[in-house]
């Protein structure tokens, strides 16, 4: 019985010390510690940029022994993207820059250049075997999932397989979803019987977090002596544990495939939009009835489809293409370095995306991105000024985008003039940092109270896959509308009610930083005598101003509503006139 195991370690960019020494107190550093005294035992690691940067910082111990198993032969490091990029969604140059730079950072560190790299959460598209050859990479590790989808049998998929773009090959092996969900939760028996049944390797690669860091897994792995069990199985000499390298110098590959555009079956219920995310896991549950092979024939949706469901990652990512060419247009020099690095850490995945893993819903990941943006945009403007008009969301409506040295922000005609970000660039925040409150699938879920399931016959606990919890009594809110900076209602009689989101208008060009928008056509705003909106920047204050043909026809009221993000404590958020408003710990204080 042969067996390819790695784990993935990550923590995202942004993200707080404490949970950084958290987890390596709970889950890196006792995973390490239990496996390095175990000589015969080869395991494969991928420590993200993010994590590998703080341990070699912070916990430098970990690292000497981490790579004294590497020259024992006992241990292999795989590369990446430096700072977790999803690498199919981020321009080209930026994908090969972040793998060269992990790869520099692993010789460097460890004496060793990655033969292979992890894709952020296995997302795969069929154009990435020339870019991933380019670099340097001989192999990944992928889903399972990947492989039926494409016609493949289960019973196929134990060892590794060729695959090309535009006659660039690249070795990749399948992920086994059974052992993912055996190691480390399932008794070892369950285990040992599984790849009993295997002619050729069982292969997991997965995240370390699942050992000690995941609900229940540090009492079940090391204090109830799982991980200890597990590696003295693969000590006994039954169970023959290889490094990929090894794997691929020992044995031929099984053969050529062609892989759709993929991750694992959770992320392809996560990106759908809630109804549908719930019609596909009702249909899985459905299906899975009547056996594996019609599993591979339902299709759910793709990492690209969180752009979609949720339009502030997109501006996001769009934003970072727009300042990746800026940097790229730099000089050569330490300045552009620096640049490019900003630009590779506001690429991290975690803030763009959500389910169980995830972070779009975590404002300080969010936040962190967006100050390294800035960082990037200030680096390769230096002291300049520019006003650009361009498509800033990939929405087929142009955004008007002002940067100062001191303040940027964008104007949507498209949607009434809406101011829908805003920046202080001298010290790097997005006072926009704010998103919509949206239903997610598991809000539509029949089922609400938390039922962990443990399966007392096979022994173990539940995977994270495997739980769910109760929502309680909460009353759910969702906005009708899009959350923007500063959302403006007009307010007339017998209910009349008009928002500029909904009208559309032309821009005109009064100077530099002075911008006058008009309705394309007569809509209720010009029944109510509406004729324009002004837009100036003078020093560091934005001014808008509403403007009439004579007096309002009907009594109105004009609604403003600013969305401001209060995620830091220590920023003025707000300040007009003799008013005030700073975020606290209970709350906003206004004065």
């Amino acid at each position: 019985m042969n067996l390819i195991l790695g784990v993935h370690a990550h923590q995202p960019v942004g993200n707080w010390e404490g949970v950084f020494e958290w987890a390596f107190e709970r889950c890196y550093g006792p995973f390490l510690e239990v496996l390095s005294r175990f000589r015969g035992v080869k395991v494969a690691f991928h420590l993200s940029g993010p994590l590998l940067e703080w341990l070699v910082a912070n916990r430098p111990s970990f690292v000497e022994r981490l790579g004294e198993m590497l020259g024992d032969g006992r241990a292999e490091l795989l590369g990446g993207g430096m700072y977790e990029p999803i690498l199919a969604v981020v321009p080209e140059r930026d994908a090969m820059g972040q793998l060269e730079m992990m790869s520099s950072f692993l010789e460097r560190t460890f004496g060793v250049r990655p033969r292979g790299a992890w894709l952020a959460e296995r997302v795969w598209e069929p154009h990435l075997p020339k870019l991933l050859a380019e670099a340097g990479v001989e192999y990944v590790f992928l889903d399972d999932r990947h492989f039926v989808c494409a016609g493949l049998e289960e019973s196929e998929l134990v060892g590794h397989f060729l695959t090309e773009h535009d006659g660039r090959r690249l070795s990749v092996f399948p992920i086994s979803q059974k052992l993912r969900y055996i190691i480390p939760f399932k008794d070892l028996d369950l285990l040992s019987e599984h790849l009993r049944g295997i002619d050729g390797a069982g292969i997991v690669f997965d995240d370390y977090e699942k050992f000690g860091l995941w609900p229940d897994t540090y009492e079940w792995v090391y204090q109830r002596g799982w991980l200890e069990r597990f590696f003295e199985l693969l000590s006994e000499g039954s169970i023959r544990s290889f490094l990929p390298s090894d794997w691929i110098r020992l044995n031929p590959p099984r053969g050529l495939v062609y892989l759709p555009t993929c991750s694992y079956v959770e992320m392809e219920e996560w990106s759908l939009e809630p109804r549908r995310a719930l019609l596909f896991r009702e249909l899985l549950d459905e299906v899975k009835g009547r056996g594996e092979g019609p599993l591979s024939l339902v299709r759910g949706g793709h990492w690209r489809n969180f752009l979609r469901k949720f339009p502030e990652a997109n501006r996001l990512h769009k934003r970072v293409f727009w300042v990746s060419a800026l940097v790229e247009d730099m000089p050569e020099g330490e300045e552009r370095r620096k640049a490019k690095v900003e630009v590779y850490k506001s690429q991290c995945n975690d803030a763009y995306w959500h389910g169980i893993f995830g972070g779009f819903y975590l404002p300080h990941l969010r936040e962190a991105l967006l100050k390294h943006l800035i960082r990037a945009e200030a680096i390769a403007l230096g002291r300049r000024s520019l006003v650009w008009t361009f498509d800033g969301d990939s929405d087929g409506m142009d955004e008007i985008l002002v940067v100062t040295p001191r303040v940027g922000f964008t104007l949507a005609p498209s949607r009434g003039g809406a101011l829908v970000e805003l920046t202080e660039r001298s010290c790097g925040v997005s006072w926009s940092n704010v998103i919509t409150r949206r239903k997610e699938h598991y809000h539509l879920m029949a089922e609400r109270r938390e039922r962990a399931i443990s399966s007392a016959a096979e022994g173990g606990i539940a995977t994270i896959h495997e739980r769910t919890f109760e929502l309680g009594d909460v009353e759910l809110e969702e906005d009708s509308r899009p959350r923007l900076f500063l959302s403006e209602t007009l307010e007339g009689q017998d209910g009349l009610r008009v928002s500029l989101e909904d009208v559309r208008m032309t821009p005109h060009f009064l100077d530099e930083f002075s911008f006058q928008m008009f309705p394309r056509c007569r809509n209720p705003l010009v029944d109510l005598g509406f004729s324009h909106k002004s837009v100036s920047l003078v020093d560091m204050s934005l001014i808008i101003k509403y403007h009439f043909e004579g007096a309002p026809r009907v009594p109105l009221k004009a609604r403003l509503s600013f969305s401001l993000s209060v995620s830091s404590r220590d920023h003025l958020v707000f300040r007009a006139g003799g008013l005030s408003v700073v975020p606290g710990l209970d709350g906003l204080e206004v004065g």
